[in-house]
């Protein structure tokens, strides 16, 4: 059978669907339309859409899993003709704890497609989950004698990656706050330089006139008084830097 050609470029498509849809599609209204052929049909649905968006290696099997809310796939244990691949993440967790018995042959087909297509053998892939940890086991299976007989060249599906990914979002927002808090930090101690001490300097040549200008200039109190910057400062009774202007 002739494969159907892509209409949509994914790639184009930005955001996240909400679980509650997604859910409500994939194991809500799928499962009334198809019934009892739900597990077989999502399957070929799968290889399907892998014939659809052939991918050229691992990463970018990793990377599709991602963005189409499939899950996170990591690699857990690989033979001969046998590759064990574990399937796990929020989605996974709300799926296997919100729905009795959901299925997982769509993506068990597609993996079980795009091995297929990249290895060049038969494969085949079935599923089982792991309900004390919350993640599915795709078990994927081929034989090294059982060779696909390639009659044209596959253009492979290029992916993209999200251009800003959630921790590195939070990492540059921390990075901007912090450079703000040393901007302050600086803009306080030049505000000190250039006001707090001259102000201190100008009281203490005031006092001293004042006190010379009473005849009191030999002998006064502040003499025994030592004057300082830090303690003259016009913003001594404002918040400290310390507590006030903390460095994150």
């Amino acid at each position: 059978m002739k494969d159907q050609k892509t209409t949509i470029d994914l790639n184009e498509l930005h955001g996240t669907v909400p679980l509650f849809g997604y859910a409500l599609i994939r194991d809500a209204l799928i499962p009334n339309l198809l019934g009892k052929e739900t597990n077989e049909m999502l399957y070929w649905a799968g290889k399907e859409l892998a014939r659809q968006y052939p991918l050229s290696s691992f990463q970018d099997n990793v990377l599709f899993f991602e963005k189409t809310g499939f899950g996170t796939l990591s690699l857990m244990n690989q033979r001969k003709n046998t590759t064990l691949y574990s399937l796990s993440g929020a989605i996974v967790t709300e799926r296997l704890t919100a729905v009795s018995q959901p299925s997982f042959n769509l993506e068990a087909g597609f993996l079980a497609e795009q091995v297929q297509q990249q290895e060049g053998l038969y494969t085949e892939a079935i599923y089982e989950v792991n309900v004390k940890k919350k993640e599915v086991i795709l078990t994927l299976q081929w034989d090294t004698k059982d060779r696909v007989s390639i009659t044209e060249s596959i253009n492979p599906f290029i992916i993209s990656e999200a251009e800003n990914k959630p921790a590195e979002m939070v990492d540059s927002v921390l990075a901007g706050v912090a450079d703000s808090n040393e901007k302050k930090e600086s803009t306080l101690e030049k505000m000190d330089k250039e006001f707090a001490e001259p102000i201190a300097e100008a009281i203490d040549e005031t006092l001293e006139e004042l006190l010379d200008e009473n005849g009191e200039s030999d002998s006064h109190p502040a003499e025994d008084t030592e004057f300082t910057a830090e303690e003259s400062s016009v913003f001594e009774h404002f918040p400290t830097r310390s507590s006030k202007h903390k460095k994150i």
